[in-house]
C-alpha cells in the first residue's frame, strides 16, 4: 500500500533540519494529514490518513525518531478498513565520519491481505568533507499473511552530492538504487525488482523546496530511510513527487506536498495512479 511516501517527504524534511546544534537536548514534533486518490484502481476509491512524528537529538552524537500513523483506506464497494504504522529510528554519530542508524517499522492492519508485517533496518553513510557521500541501507521485511513465511531483502545504495552550500541558499542531490528480493512471488510475476531514485532539495532563505521521481519496478519496497513501507501486492513502476517547506519564524515550520505514484494491482492489466497531498506543521521545543 501506499502508505507513508506521502508523509515520508515530511519526515525527511524534519529530519534535514533537524542536525542538533551545541545544545545538550533537542526536540521536534509535527503532526500531519493527507489524502490519497486512486484512478483506475479495481479496488481502492480514496484514502485518509493522520499521524504525529517526534525527534529528539541528544548532544551532537545521538538521534532519535519515532513516527505514529493510522490511514483510513476505502475501497470501491464502500468497506473501509484502517491499518497502524509505528516507526522508531536510532542513528548515532559517535564514529568519526560516519552516520550509522538502525531501526523498525511496524505495520498492523484489519485486513488479511494489507500484509501485516515488520521491517528491520540497518545502514551506514559515510560523512565526507568534500561535496560527495556515499551510504548503504539493508532492509529485511517479513510478512506472513501475504504468503507462508515471505521475506523481502532490500539494499539500497545512495550517493549524494552537495552542489553548493551557503548561508542563503544550498543545493543537493541524492541519488539511490533499489534492490529488490523476495522469497515468493505474490503474483506480481516476478520475484526480484530494481529501481533508481533521484532527489533533488534547493534551500533558499526561510524556504526548503524538494524534487524527486524514481523509475523502474519495485514490489513490497521501503522508501525514505524505512518510514515508507508498501505491503500490498502491487508492482509499482514510477513516481514524482514535489514539496515545499517554510520556517515561519521562530521554531515553526509548515509543509506542504504532492505525488503522484504509478502501479499495477496483482492480476490486473492496467495501470493504476495515486495521487497525494500531505499538510504538516512542525515545531522546535
Amino acid at each position: 500500500m501506499r502508505l507513508t511516501d506521502a508523509v515520508a517527504g515530511m519526515l525527511l524534511a524534519a529530519m534535514a533540519a533537524a542536525p542538533v546544534a551545541a545544545v545538550e537536548t533537542r526536540v521536534d514534533a509535527v503532526a500531519f494529514a493527507g489524502r490519497l486518490d486512486y484512478s483506475h484502481s479495481s479496488l481502492k476509491d480514496s484514502s485518509s490518513y493522520r499521524g504525529l512524528y517526534a525527534y529528539v537529538g541528544r548532544g551532537l552524537d545521538h538521534q532519535y525518531e519515532l513516527s505514529l500513523q493510522q490511514i483510513d483506506v476505502e475501497f470501491l464497494g464502500g468497506a473501509i478498513f484502517r491499518q497502524r504504522d509505528l516507526t522508531s529510528v536510532y542513528t548515532n554519530y559517535t564514529q568519526p565520519g560516519w552516520r550509522l542508524r538502525g531501526g523498525f517499522h511496524a505495520i498492523d492492519s484489519d485486513r488479511a491481505l494489507s500484509g501485516d508485517g515488520l521491517v528491520l533496518f540497518l545502514g551506514a553513510h559515510g560523512l565526507q568533507s568534500g561535496p560527495w557521500d556515499l551510504g548503504l541501507d539493508v532492509y529485511r521485511s517479513s510478512y506472513s499473511e501475504l504468503a507462508p513465511d515471505l521475506t523481502v531483502w532490500q539494499i539500497s545504495p545512495q550517493l549524494a552530492f552537495g552542489a553548493w552550500s551557503s548561508a542563503a541558499h544550498g543545493l543537493r542531490s541524492e541519488l539511490r538504487a533499489h534492490l529488490i528480493f523476495a522469497s515468493d512471488d505474490i503474483g506480481l510475476g516476478r520475484r526480484e525488482f530494481r529501481s533508481a531514485e533521484e532527489r533533488l532539495i534547493y534551500t533558499w532563505r526561510r524556504w526548503t523546496l524538494t524534487a524527486s521521481g524514481w523509475a523502474g519496478n519495485q514490489g513490497l519496497a521501503v522508501r525514505d530511510d524505512g518510514f515508507t513501507v508498501f505491503n500490498l501486492p502491487e508492482r509499482h513502476e514510477g513516481g514524482y513527487s514535489f514539496e515545499s517547506r517554510y520556517r515561519l519564524g521562530g521554531d515553526t515550520t509548515a509543509t506542504v506536498r504532492t505525488a503522484q505514484e504509478i502501479y499495477r494491482e496483482a492480476g490486473a492489466t492496467n495501470r493504476s495512479s495515486a495521487q497525494s497531498w500531505t499538510a504538516s506543521v512542525g515545531h522546535t521545543f
